[in-house]
């Protein structure tokens, strides 16, 4: 077998986890809800601490810099140096001795156990790449693992119905439940922009900005940079940034502690309780996290988009098979087609609901549950007299 190919990294020579970990972050700086510069320096200190042989430490170490230096994520190699030292423990011998029983026994366990299709493609997906780090090839994957097949059956698929995702009326109530106006406003712009919570966890004042149409949401996603138009949450995030105490400074996050003196970035594990806790205060029995607020609006908007528009607006490829998720959810829009074919009346699969705006005579736009600040007085005027 020829000898892994680490020659790649002769010209760092040996590197500690330290200096690993420092070289990984002098990569880029940018705001991080979820922690992963933390997450992939304690991972490195986990497989360095582990009990695995000496040389398959060495090769999962030289694996995961070989990854990041050709720009894979931060959170893709967390799960690398995971899986791979799972992986080591599981075949109790060195990567280099390594046959195809040796694989075929290892994925016949994962089956055989109750891990989720999804997991046990994840773990495939490594293991091929791994060895083809290993065996020196760039092209073609080694024998040992080419026979590896990655897919997912249909049937092993889990699918959820689209009555399990929060709706738009859900996305309203929470937003009204919501005790301060920064909780509103997150709520807001994560239901109705169906960005991933990291996506809308690291913005930054810099990245929002206002027009007559309501606001974009310049996030950072697995594709790139790419503009989310969104209206319903503009009246939120203008009240939110009339009261952030760093809205003078563009890099500054715009989800902030905003008690005590350090205003730092909330993280994903407080955003994930503030949903929690919102939720279960509003009665909403719904399953209620940041992955469903994004299967909800992807529902929803595969009503009306085409499957290139939905890959733009979600952040996907535009190669992606994801669309056709959403779109065979809303195949009865296909049933009421026949129907109304054959001349058969049915009812409208798409539900007005309170996620909707109206432009005030100040021009501003305000959700149609909410009342305008140019109107406040008048109003007051109003419910003093009926006092």
């Amino acid at each position: 077998m020829p000898s892994p190919n680490i020659k790649l990294f002769s010209f760092c020579g040996p590197l500690s986890t330290a200096s690993t970990i420092n070289l990984i972050c002098s990569f880029e700086c940018m705001l991080d809800i979820h922690k992963y510069d933390r997450k992939l320096e304690r991972s490195f200190i986990l497989l360095e601490e582990s009990n695995i042989c000496e040389s398959n430490k060495k090769h999962i170490q030289s694996f995961a810099r070989f990854s990041l230096a050709n720009g894979i994520s931060k959170p893709r190699v967390i799960k690398y140096l995971c899986y791979l030292k799972q992986l080591s423990e599981l075949l109790g011998k060195d990567f280099e001795i390594v046959e195809r029983q040796d694989i075929e026994k290892i994925l016949e366990q994962l089956s055989c156990k109750q891990y989720s299709p999804w997991t046990v493609q994840s773990y495939k997906v490594i293991i091929k790449l791994f060895f083809k780090w290993l065996y020196g090839n760039t092209k073609e994957y080694p024998e040992i693992v080419s026979w590896i097949n990655i897919s997912i059956s249909k049937n092993k698929s889990p699918r959820r119905m689209p009555n399990e995702f929060p709706t738009a009326d859900d996305i309203v109530t929470l937003v009204t439940t919501a005790k301060s106006i920064r909780d509103k406003a997150f709520i807001a712009c994560l239901g109705e922009s169906g960005c991933r919570i990291g996506e809308i966890g690291n913005l930054a004042i810099r990245h929002v900005s206002f027009d007559k149409n309501g606001a974009l949401l310049n996030v950072q996603g697995k594709t790139g940079f790419r503009p989310v138009r969104v209206v319903y949450s503009t009246y939120y995030l203008k009240k939110w940034f009339q009261e952030h105490p760093l809205k003078d400074k563009p890099d500054s996050p715009v989800w902030i502690n905003t008690k005590g003196k350090l205003k730092k970035q909330i993280s994903h594990q407080r955003l994930y309780e503030l949903l929690q806790k919102t939720a279960k205060k509003s009665g909403l029995t719904k399953k209620v996290n940041p992955h469903s607020f994004r299967h909800g609006r992807g529902t929803f908007l595969s009503h009306f988009l085409t499957g290139y528009q939905l890959c733009n607006y979600m952040g996907w490829v535009p190669e992606s098979k994801m669309p056709s998720v959403y779109i065979h959810m809303t195949a009865k829009d296909t049933n009421d087609m026949i129907l109304q074919l054959n001349n058969i009346k049915t009812t409208n699969n798409i539900k007005e609901n309170n996620m909707q705006v109206q432009r005030c005579k100040c021009e501003e736009l305000v959700p149609i549950t909410e009342i305008c600040d140019c109107n406040t007085e008048e109003l007051q005027k109003v419910v003093d007299k009926i006092k």
